[in-house]
């Protein structure tokens, strides 16, 4: 059986001959990855800012409203706009470490809580850990 070419002019339509004609363009990847605790996720939120990823996704994620947003590693605002392949963590501090405490003659001191404490100073020095 002898089979038919067909002629191709370089530059002219091919008449759907060519079998990438007819390939669909790759969808955009508009994917976050999104993480808050032990809640992570890739939402596609490409375009849109931290607080609005912050307002829509609060409650699905139990964001913290004092949470920091971090994109890549690095604290960004809430106006920062998202760009696809990144990844969002919000993330809430339980504690903070260095509190400061005010000595005064007698034995009394105030800490960051703002109430007035007494104690003898050497009690409150047997008490302090140091952490390196």
């Amino acid at each position: 059986m002898k089979e038919k070419r067909k002629e191709v002019t370089p530059g002219a339509p091919s008449g759907g001959g060519s079998i990438f004609d007819s390939v669909p363009e790759l969808p955009k990847n508009t994917n976050v990855n999104v993480s808050s605790g032990p809640y992570v996720e890739d939402l596609p939120v490409a375009g849109t800012t931290v607080g609005e990823v912050r307002k829509k996704f609060s409650d699905r994620f139990d964001i913290d409203a004092q949470a920091v947003a971090i994109v890549n590693g690095v604290p960004v605002g809430e106006e920062y706009l998202l760009n696809a392949a990144e990844s969002l963590m919000f993330v809430r501090h339980a504690g903070e470490k260095g509190a400061t405490v005010h000595l005064e003659g007698s034995g009394a001191w105030t800490g960051d809580d703002k109430h007035e404490h007494e104690m003898l100073i050497s009690d409150l020095c047997a008490r302090i850990i140091i952490n390196h």
